[in-house]
């Protein structure tokens, strides 16, 4: 609990499975497109949050990244569902 509260400071793969796994979600449940959006995200994020101060950036296209976020939300349902499961269980 402690580590997202305090210590998790990304959306990236890595950080999506290491919330997920501890909790019972298998990797291969997971879809690997979603991941792969997730991880780029995190970049495209990670590069505006810390550098955009330092060094002049294209701003992001609001509509792509609207899509891009429709995409993620989507690719919850089905986590969110075996979350559900396992809660059950």
């Amino acid at each position: 609990m402690r580590w997202v509260r305090v210590e998790n400071h990304g959306i990236k793969e890595r950080n999506v499975l290491k919330l997920l796994l501890p909790v019972g979600i298998r990797e291969h449940e997971i879809e690997t497109a979603w991941l792969a959006t997730i991880d780029s995200f995190g970049s495209d994020r990670g590069t505006t949050a810390h550098q955009s101060a330092s060094k002049p950036q294209a701003l992001p296209d609001p509509k792509s990244e609207l899509e891009t976020v429709k995409a993620i939300v989507k690719g919850m349902i089905p986590i969110d569902r075996r979350l559900a499961e396992l809660r059950a269980e």
